[in-house]
């Protein structure tokens, strides 16, 4: 166990971060986290943040310590009672604590007996609403050849314990809420969606990059690949979409950037290059013609298409991947029910630089009126009692 922070004056309310995995860059919740909490930091006066998380071999990010007055690690086998119990956090007096991602949810209970007045349970992206989806799609789920959807509901009710224990619950995105709002009849259920990071695209907030549409037509599709959502979504793309858009466009490229991607799944070919993590999705979406979010199951909020509109590239999505958001389909997005609609959309945008332009444009209005971080404080201030 480590401790590290920042001082600040005596503060008059004091918020608990309980979060089984750092706030971090790279991955989708890990930045949320970040971003979320520096907004607290900054934005309210008189606040105590303090951070309790695990260790999983990686560094902190450095900014945590001007976040957090103080920063306690475990190692993941500590990430329990006892162990949170001899780190001495409790030993101070909270007024919230948040308890992010299903570990920490599974805490619920032993927060709301250890005296802290308000507990909130934030799934980052809700097992039970991606079960749910999945019974829609698999059906039968007690037949021997569907036991993996058994998982999935065991996982469901593993996170509904939490919900059903907390004083309020956050979800990621209004679809996950409206979900759980059935199960949680009584109410606290409340969406803060994922506002666009300052720290990943401070150009692009100031003004509408400018993509030069030269060369090779290029289609990037950014995702964190440790999720399984996503490799089924890339191996999808590869499968069903590739061929299509490869046998109208022969040179254009798939760009794959993300963590959690050590190879390519099968599929993939000479078109398609392996990005891995970048330091910069500035960088990476400075020359992509098209951003695809090809999702087909999964929960939370897919906020890779609030990086795609931020940086003025056209999104085609999955119905299921666009459901919720602002963007107009046709107009800001391209939505797709199908392989077929999917590949269509992407020649089309591969294939109009102007129309191109045009729907990146609309895409980075909306998102700049919709999905800043400035826009959520007042919820967050609400879901906290700060």
């Amino acid at each position: 166990m480590n401790a590290v922070g920042r001082r600040q004056a005596p503060a008059t309310k004091r918020l608990l971060l309980v979060a089984f995995y750092p706030p971090e860059r790279g991955t989708g919740g890990g930045l949320r986290l970040l971003d979320m909490y520096r907004l607290l930091a900054e934005q309210v006066d008189g606040l105590s943040l303090t951070l309790l998380t695990c260790s999983h071999g990686d560094a902190l990010e450095p900014e945590l310590a001007s976040i957090f007055e103080r920063v306690v690690q475990l190692p993941v086998e500590s990430f329990n009672e006892a162990g949170i119990l001899a780190s001495g956090v409790l030993d101070e007096r909270f007024d919230a604590v948040d308890l992010q991602f299903l570990q920490a949810g599974d805490l619920a209970g032993f927060f709301q007996n250890s005296g802290i007045p308000r507990v909130v349970v934030s799934p980052v992206e809700s097992h039970v609403r991606a079960a749910a989806l999945a019974l829609r799609h698999r059906r039968v789920p007690y037949l021997p050849s569907k036991h993996w959807l058994l998982w999935d509901l065991r996982i469901a009710l593993r996170e509904l314990r939490g919900v059903w224990r907390a004083d309020r619950v956050m979800c990621v995105s209004e679809g996950d809420a409206r979900v759980l709002r059935k199960f949680r009849f009584w109410g606290g259920v409340q969406a803060v969606e994922t506002g666009i990071s300052v720290a990943e695209f401070p150009e692009s907030l100031r003004g509408l990059p400018q993509r030069p549409l030269q060369g090779a037509p290029t289609v990037v599709f950014l995702a964190y690949f440790g999720s399984q959502t996503n490799l089924d979504a890339l191996e999808w793309y590869l499968r069903d979409v590739h061929p299509v858009v490869k046998a109208a466009h022969p040179g254009y490229r798939l760009r794959v950037a993300g963590r959690g991607l050590a190879s390519l799944p099968a599929g993939a070919d000479e078109n398609v290059d392996l990005v891995g993590e970048v330091d910069s999705l500035e960088g990476e979406l400075k020359y992509a013609w098209v951003g695809i979010a090809p999702a087909l199951g999964g929960a939370g909020l897919r906020g890779k298409i609030n990086q795609y509109a931020i940086a003025g590239v056209p999104c085609v999505a999955s119905t299921l991947a666009g459901k919720g958001f602002a963007y107009e389909p046709g107009r800001s997005i391209r939505l797709a029910a199908n392989a077929s609609q999917f590949a269509q959309a992407c020649i089309d945008l591969l294939a109009d630089p102007g129309e191109n332009r045009e729907m990146g444009r609309l895409a980075r209005e909306v998102c700049l009126r919709e999905y800043s971080w400035d826009s959520r404080l007042p919820a967050l201030r609400k879901i906290f009692s700060l």
